[in-house]
């Protein structure tokens, strides 16, 4: 019963996906360090971002108020529809921790619900931006940090149910490519996480400076 749930979750998650990868959000103006994503930049905007990442003073010049306004709009489809991608992967990765043994079995499921709830706040920061960006910066990126930290300890976690017993053709095989992944993605996560919370505590320090 417990594989058949895992499996409904993970085909709910693959398909919650395609629908957010249908409601893309275009990239208008530039966005800042590098970011390629709108919503990516959206949910990790520092304060001094927020205004270029969500338009507030560009929309005000000649031309821009529908571009942006069309940003609006598809941010927000988007940021509602990940309300239904993270229950399916919260569940879907729940599931999966289950099956993990010992220590790891209790705190996998835990990691997941939290990643999904860091990622409900995060939501709620992004709508309260659109159209606004009058609200601290850090109702976003704060929860958004975390929930990537929950993410990148659970997938670096899952990695020993993909662990092969032995690197026999075939199956053996796949749960280790599976399983490479998982703690390829996790250890990517964890690094950048770490990353930008170091960026973050520089670029203050330098306000700092530069205000005296």
């Amino acid at each position: 019963m417990t594989k058949k749930k895992l499996l409904g979750a993970t085909l709910a998650t693959i398909a919650a996906g395609l629908l957010m990868a249908v409601l893309k959000v275009p990239v208008v103006g530039s966005l800042p360090r590098g970011f390629t994503a709108p919503v990516l930049a959206a949910e990790l905007a520092w304060e001094d971002e927020v205004d270029g990442v969500f338009g507030i003073t560009a929309r005000k010049k000649p031309g821009q108020a529908q571009a942006w306004a069309d940003f609006d709009d598809a941010l927000r489809r988007n940021t509602y529809a990940d309300f239904l991608f993270l229950t399916c992967y919260g569940t879907m990765f729940a599931l999966a921790g289950r099956r993990l043994r010992g220590w790891g079995g209790r705190l996998a499921p835990v990691l997941a619900v939290a990643a999904a709830g860091f990622d409900v706040l995060e939501n709620l920061g992004i709508l309260r931006q659109i159209g606004d960006g009058s609200r601290p910066a850090w109702h976003t990126y704060a929860p958004s940090l975390a929930k990537w930290a929950c993410l990148a300890a659970l997938w670096l976690l899952l990695w020993q149910w993909f662990a092969p017993r032995g690197l026999r053709p075939g199956w053996e095989l796949a749960r280790l490519a599976v399983g490479l992944c998982f703690a390829s993605a996790g250890a990517l996560t964890a690094a950048g996480t770490v990353s930008g919370m170091a960026w973050n505590t520089h670029a203050k320090q330098h306000r700092g400076l530069v205000a005296a």
